[in-house]
């Protein structure tokens, strides 16, 4: 394949420190994309990326439960799969597990919960490539899952893995990726991604798509955004949403292995965490943009911070005033 590319090929890996959104968009190199940390810890990531000259290939694994959601590139398709996972996530509504991988259209939702410890991966390729290798048209459909258990979907985690293998140990060369690396690792690459799409998957196992609990789960986090955080009465929340507080609550469960109230607890933190990352005035203490989202016992408030961050929400301010 022979294609234009706006950046030069390249194999950096990096480690972070600390939950920072914004870096985690960096890393990944995609604007669109969010993440919020659901789970407690001291949050740690390793991340691989990889620019070859027509497609792109990044790697990671955090030490927390992340949500990641946005959307895609409109020019490229993307590939993703899981290479270790030791329980599944929720990819736009259903579960995902190890092994399985995805294709996403071009410019496609990606909504994901990604459980601590997994291993994953995902390769971008222009469309007009992937439109040509595969027998069904990708424009006119959702994300397809191809599960690990699927002979293509098995044949790919094994292409890919020795592709990511050739990639690490470039990394460590000192003279970095020659064209003759890009070539090959491409081609491989490429080889890996036709295989899998090439395969009428028509007949693979189609796991069930939850729009109606997905929009439920978003129009309960607009409402809680809209409420500035501040506690609500979960029968009040299923009642504004049409449906019944038992009903809400398995669909917590269900997606996010958590109750309504402790989402909305996360959410607090994750807004509060990212206000005293991104606050401009210097005059601003922890105390007030508590405040500014629903915080009333500042005491509790500090002990779920550090446990949800791992330091106290004084270290996060003065991070920020380095």
């Amino acid at each position: 394949m022979q294609a234009e590319s706006d950046h030069p090929s390249s194999i950096a890996s990096q480690s972070l420190k600390i939950f920072d959104p914004d870096e985690l968009i960096e890393a990944v190199g995609s604007s669109t994309l969010t993440h919020t940390q659901v789970s407690g810890g001291t949050f740690r990531g390793e991340l691989l990326a990889t620019q070859l000259a027509g497609c792109r290939l990044d790697s990671g694994r955090y030490s927390q439960t992340l949500i990641s959601r946005g959307a895609f590139p409109s020019d490229q398709v993307v590939i993703g799969c899981l290479l270790e996972a030791n329980t599944p996530g929720c990819l736009n509504g259903y579960r995902f597990g190890r092994h399985d991988s995805v294709v996403f259209p071009a410019g496609a939702e990606l909504d994901y919960l990604l459980p601590s410890g997994t291993r994953w991966l995902a390769v971008q390729i222009p469309t007009e490539y992937a439109e040509a290798s595969c027998p069904y048209p990708l424009a006119t459909r959702g994300p397809k899952v191809i599960p690990g258990s699927h002979g293509s979907g098995a044949r790919f985690v094994g292409r890919i893995r020795g592709v990511l293998e050739a990639i690490e140990v470039r990394s460590g060369q000192p003279v970095g990726v020659t064209q003759n690396d890009v070539d090959w690792l491409e081609s491989r690459l490429l080889d890996a991604v036709c295989s899998l799409l090439s395969d009428d998957l028509q007949g693979a196992d189609a796991r069930p798509h939850h729009a109606a609990r997905m929009a439920v789960l978003r129009g309960f986090e607009r409402l809680v955004e809209d409420n500035a955080y501040r506690n609500l009465r979960i029968a009040d929340v299923a009642a504004h949403l049409n449906v019944g507080q038992r009903t809400l609550e398995n669909y917590f469960s269900d997606l996010l292995g958590m109750s309504p109230v402790q989402y909305l607890i996360r959410l607090r933190l994750n807004a509060i965490h990212d206000a005293l990352m991104r606050y401009s005035d210097d005059s601003a203490t922890v105390e007030a943009v508590a405040r500014e989202h629903g915080v009333n016992h500042l005491g509790r408030f500090s002990a779920y911070y550090r446990e949800q961050f791992g330091c106290n929400p004084h270290m996060t301010l003065r991070r920020r005033f380095r």
